[in-house]
């Protein structure tokens, strides 16, 4: 799996996103249970408020055709808080491949 990051991300969100980016692997690991051959890029975008993701926090674009996998990326995203208190928009592709 590898994250592309817009790049006007600030430091804190990179940090956080590396780190967190070990819920995506489940939910990957969990979709190739399913699919062996599922692979492809989801745009993220988020809306920050006080360092919490807000309700419109979604999944923008998926280019995998999981929809489970797709939910999975979003509930994870419901359970980050940036530290800091950051608000503001934040965008990020995530590629999913067995090579990757």
């Amino acid at each position: 799996m590898r994250v592309e990051l817009d790049t006007y991300v600030d430091a804190d969100l990179r940090a956080l996103i590396s780190t967190e980016a070990r819920q995506f692997r489940t939910c990957y690991a969990r979709a190739l249970g399913r699919n062996p051959d599922v692979n492809g890029s989801m745009t993220v975008q988020m809306s920050l408020e006080g360092g919490r993701p807000a309700a419109e926090s979604s999944v923008a674009v998926d280019g995998t055709g999981d929809w489970r996998f797709v939910e999975c990326v979003e509930e994870a995203l419901g359970l980050w808080a940036v530290p800091g208190g950051h608000d503001g928009e934040v965008a990020f592709t995530l590629q999913f491949s067995r090579r990757a």
